[in-house]
């Protein structure tokens, strides 16, 4: 038994299991598997493309207020007592939407209510367990590792939607989602995500608010503006890429290879931001995945063959990949790790409510003028801002 909790307990085994857990993350099940969803829910209900993706940009930003939140309560009464119960809600939630019929307004309720429990199927507190047990010099890769979860299950779950709408249409594929949550994160909390470090006993520990005072200086404020600014020029592209490939007459099996090559750069955008930052430990090296993300959106704006766009792809997983590496990783290294929860939640809030702006504003375009390029064109300056 004492051999069995030290294993439980070690960080390599903690980030490996934290990497399984985070195959159906929130990105994965609430974010890029949208795109399949959108032709055939629109179809059977007669709703607009802004109309689906206002549901989803109004759960996203509903589960990004949360993050500060979430972190907070992990920081405070550690992370599995969090994760649990907002698993089992995520889960089940995810299954409950299989029901909905035709109502705009019923299906936007359960979207928002899964959504906000799909919170804790994000990084936010598995990384703050890895990086309470992780010693310095191997934290940034052992971060990687975890956060790694989350582009395999970009890989993964794409091909998985569009063969369970294949074979039991988008109620099933629903269902499906849901068990898929429950068997890979349920174990994984219950198991390796004891608390990682002691509570906080203090009351003026307890209320005293860490994102407030990130930002109120200035370079908390740059970073979060940041976040906020590559989250919506990042994630509301790629999320907006399936139905992109779509519209010029590629199948859906083709747009979920496109999302596949993303999550494999993805991969190795996190592992090697993880390498670099075990190394080089200067928030600059930012600028190299990023600078990679415009030149990706550039390539798959007008891409004249398909070796352009699944070039273009990757360069924006390998900046994708790179996201969240960093914040969880400068957060335990430049900030207190007591508040590690509240202060990256307050970063991935940023994140999340760019990201899903970006989808809205991309969708927005699409209906007034019928294509995506001008939306790609307005939001490549705003990705460009993280390198300054």
């Amino acid at each position: 038994m004492t051999g069995m909790k030290t294993f439980r307990r070690d960080p390599a085994a903690t980030a490996f299991a934290a990497a399984f857990a985070l195959l159906p993350s929130s990105a994965a099940v609430m974010f890029y598997s949208q795109g399949f969803f959108l032709g055939p829910v629109t179809a059977e209900f007669g709703w607009t493309r802004s109309e689906f993706m206002g549901t989803v940009t109004i759960a996203l930003i509903a589960l990004a207020v949360l993050y500060p939140l979430v972190g907070r309560l992990g920081d405070r009464f550690g992370a599995r007592r969090v994760l649990v119960p907002g698993i089992l809600l995520f889960g089940l939630g995810m299954m409950s939407l299989s029901l909905v019929g035709n109502s705009l307004a019923l299906y936007t309720a359960l979207t928002v209510l899964v959504g906000m429990a799909g919170v804790v199927q994000s990084p936010l507190l598995y990384s703050m367990v890895v990086a309470h047990r992780a010693p310095l010099h191997s934290r940034g890769k052992l971060i990687a590792i975890c956060t790694t979860g989350v582009p395999l299950g970009n890989m993964a779950v794409p091909p998985l939607v569009v063969w369970l709408i294949a074979e039991f249409g988008w109620r099933g594929a629903r269902v499906g989602l849901g068990l898929a949550i429950l068997f890979c994160a349920l174990p994984v909390a219950l198991l390796f995500m004891g608390d990682a470090r002691r509570r906080i006993t203090s009351a003026s520990e307890a209320t005293r608010s860490a994102a407030l005072s990130v930002i109120s200086r200035r370079p908390g404020t740059l970073l979060v503006s940041a976040i906020f600014l590559s989250g919506m020029a990042l994630n509301g592209f790629l999320v907006s890429l399936v139905p992109m490939v779509t519209d010029r007459g590629l199948p859906a099996s083709d747009a979920a290879g496109i999302l596949i090559v993303a999550a494999i750069a993805g991969v190795f955008g996190r592992i090697g931001a993880g390498w670099l930052l075990d190394r080089v430990q200067k928030p600059q090296i930012g600028i190299l995945w990023y600078v990679t993300g415009t030149i990706g959106i550039g390539l798959s704006i007008y891409p004249g063959s398909p070796l352009i766009l699944i070039v273009g792809s990757a360069c924006l997983g390998l900046a994708l990949g790179a996201e969240t590496e960093l914040g969880a990783y400068y957060t335990s290294r430049f900030y207190d790790r007591k508040h590690f929860g509240e202060v990256l939640g307050l970063l991935s809030c940023c994140y999340t409510i760019g990201g899903a702006l970006g989808g809205q504003i991309f969708s927005f375009f699409f209906d007034q003028f019928g294509d995506y390029v001008l939306g790609s064109k307005l939001n490549q300056p705003l990705e460009n801002r993280w390198s300054h």
